[in-house]
């Protein structure tokens, strides 16, 4: 929700949420395992299905695409990597993912994959 305050400048962010279980099934999504293997292995596969849940879950009433790219942002960057992407790259790339042009985890872990990288210590 501070993602949500923040990115809206709202005080009262549970507004803008249209469905709070979807919102939480993305947010969950990275975490998911399976027969006890993760089901999203590495860094930019967690990164994809994070920014694909929220982008395509539909969670909010408007925005979807733009809490996804600031969650896998924020993602990265709690997680030490930085990344090489310019604003018109971001734009064009979400607008793939919510027409379905880049539409697999693996498509959109392997383009990310391309564009982040650990910060040089």
């Amino acid at each position: 929700m501070h993602i949500i305050a923040r990115l809206f400048d709202t005080d009262r962010p549970e507004e803008r949420v249209r469905d709070s279980a979807l919102l939480l099934s993305a947010i969950g999504r990275p975490t998911a395992s399976m027969f006890g293997q993760e089901a999203y292995p590495g860094i930019h596969h967690k990164a994809a299905a994070l920014l694909h849940g929220l982008a395509k879950n539909h969670s909010l009433f408007d925005g979807n695409k733009r809490l996804a790219l600031v969650a896998a942002l924020f993602f990265y960057a709690k997680n030490g990597y930085w990344n090489t992407i310019d604003i018109e790259g971001e734009y064009q790339f979400m607008l793939d993912v919510a027409s379905d042009e880049l539409d697999s985890i693996d498509e959109i872990a392997a383009w990310l994959g391309e564009r982040f990288a650990p910060e040089a210590q």
